[in-house]
C-alpha cells in the first residue's frame, strides 16, 4: 500500500510538472524587435539663380517642405521625441518681417508677433516642454537674448544679445549659450543658466559661444575668440578654458560641442583665401582635418553624436550647384542631387526607435 501510495504522489507530481511546461510552450512569446537609427536634418532649399529660401527637414533622406516658398524662411534646428518633430527657424511676412516659428510634425506655430525679426536658433524638448532660443526685436529695440518655453517669451538679456544654442539637463536647468554686449560694444561669449548670466571671457576681444552641451555636471560650450588679425576656436569646459589643437590655424571657429561617454567632439572651420573654408573636428581635443572636395565649398553646420558615430550636417558648394550632406563618420550622404537646387542642411539630429522585424 506504501508503495502505491508512493508512485501515486510521485505520478501526480510529475503530471503536475508537465503541465506547467506545456503552459509554458503556449504562452504568448515576445515580439522580436530590431532598433532603428532615424536621421533628420533641418535646412533650406533655394534656386541656384534666385535668393528664395524654402525652409525644409529632411527624414532618412527625404524631403518634406515646411514653408510654402512665397516668403522667405529657413529651418535652423530640428529635434525628435517618440512622438513628434519639431523644427525651428523662421519665415518673413508680408513686411519682410523675420517671424520666429515652430514647425511641429510640419504645422506652422508662430513665436513672435511680427512687428519685429526674431528667429528660432536652437530648440530643446525636455518632457512635455519645449524650449527654444534666439532673439527678437519685437518691442522696438535692437536683437535682445530670448528664449521661449512652450511658446512663451522671456528675454533673458537687456542689451544687444543672440542666444545660438540651447540645453536643458535632467535636472532641468535650462543652458542657452550665445553673446551679450558689454558697455564698450564687445560682445562677449555669455552663458545663461535658468537665465542668470555667466560670461564665460573676461579678455578685451570679442568673443562668441556658439553651442552648450551638459554631459552629467559638466558644461560643455564651443566658441570663438576674434583678435586684431586671427581668430581662435574656443572650447570651455565648466567656464574654464580647454586645450583644443589648433597649430596652422588662424581663423578658426568652434562650432558645435557634443559628448558621447568619456570623449568630447568639436566641430568648426578655418577660414581659407578665395572664400573656401576647412572643415574640422576635435575628438578630445586632437585635431582632425575634414577632407574637402577641390574648388569646393564645404562648410559644416551641425553636430550629433549617437554611441560610436558621429553625423555632421552642412553643403558642399561650387559655381553650379550646392548639396545638403549629412556625413556619418565622414561618408558623406546627400539629401539632394537637383543641380537646379542649392540646399543646406544646418543641424542634424538622430532617434533611436524599436520596431518589428
Amino acid at each position: 500500500m506504501k508503495n502505491k501510495n508512493f508512485m501515486k504522489k510521485l505520478f501526480i507530481s510529475a503530471l503536475a510538472v508537465l503541465l506547467v511546461f506545456t503552459a509554458c510552450d503556449d504562452a504568448p512569446k515576445p515580439e522580436e524587435t530590431t532598433v532603428v537609427y532615424d536621421v533628420y536634418a533641418a535646412g533650406i532649399i533655394s534656386s541656384m539663380t534666385s535668393p528664395d529660401k524654402m525652409a525644409v527637414f529632411w527624414k532618412n533622406g527625404e524631403m518634406q517642405k515646411l514653408s510654402k516658398g512665397t516668403n522667405q524662411a529657413e529651418a535652423k534646428t530640428v529635434f525628435v521625441t517618440d512622438k513628434h518633430v519639431y523644427v525651428g527657424g523662421y519665415e518673413n511676412n508680408s513686411e519682410n518681417k523675420k517671424v520666429a516659428v515652430v514647425w511641429k510634425d510640419g504645422q506652422t506655430q508662430q513665436l513672435s508677433d511680427g512687428k519685429g525679426d526674431a528667429e528660432i536658433q536652437s530648440i530643446f524638448v525636455s518632457g512635455n516642454d519645449v524650449y527654444a532660443t534666439g532673439y527678437s526685436t519685437q518691442d522696438g529695440s535692437g536683437r535682445m537674448a530670448a528664449f521661449w518655453k512652450n511658446g512663451e517669451l522671456r528675454y533673458i538679456s537687456k542689451t544687444y544679445s543672440e542666444g545660438y544654442s540651447i540645453f536643458v539637463s535632467n535636472d532641468g536647468d535650462v543652458y542657452i549659450a550665445g553673446y551679450e554686449e558689454n558697455s564698450n560694444m564687445k560682445r562677449i561669449a555669455t552663458l545663461w543658466k535658468n537665465e542668470e548670466t555667466q560670461k564665460l571671457d573676461d579678455s578685451e576681444n570679442t568673443t562668441f559661444a556658439y553651442s552648450v552641451f551638459v554631459s552629467a555636471k559638466d558644461v560643455y560650450v564651443a566658441g570663438d575668440e576674434h583678435m586684431e588679425s586671427s581668430t581662435r576656436c574656443k572650447l570651455w569646459k565648466n567656464g574654464q578654458v580647454q586645450d583644443l589643437e589648433q597649430e596652422g590655424l588662424s581663423n578658426c571657429a568652434a562650432l558645435s560641442v557634443t559628448v558621447s561617454g568619456k570623449d568630447v567632439y568639436v566641430i568648426g572651420s578655418e577660414r581659407l583665401d578665395m572664400g573656401l573654408v576647412q572643415p574640422l573636428l576635435w575628438k578630445n581635443g586632437r585635431l582632425k582635418k575634414l577632407e574637402t572636395k577641390e574648388n569646393t565649398l564645404t562648410g559644416i553646420m551641425g553636430l550629433y553624436s549617437s554611441g560610436e558615430d558621429i553625423y555632421i550636417s552642412g553643403v558642399e558648394a561650387n559655381m553650379t550647384e550646392g548639396k545638403a550632406v549629412i556625413w556619418k563618420n565622414d561618408k558623406a550622404q546627400y539629401l539632394n542631387n537637383d543641380q537646379s537646387k542649392f540646399a543646406i542642411a544646418n543641424s542634424v539630429f538622430v532617434h533611436k526607435r524599436e520596431e518589428k522585424k
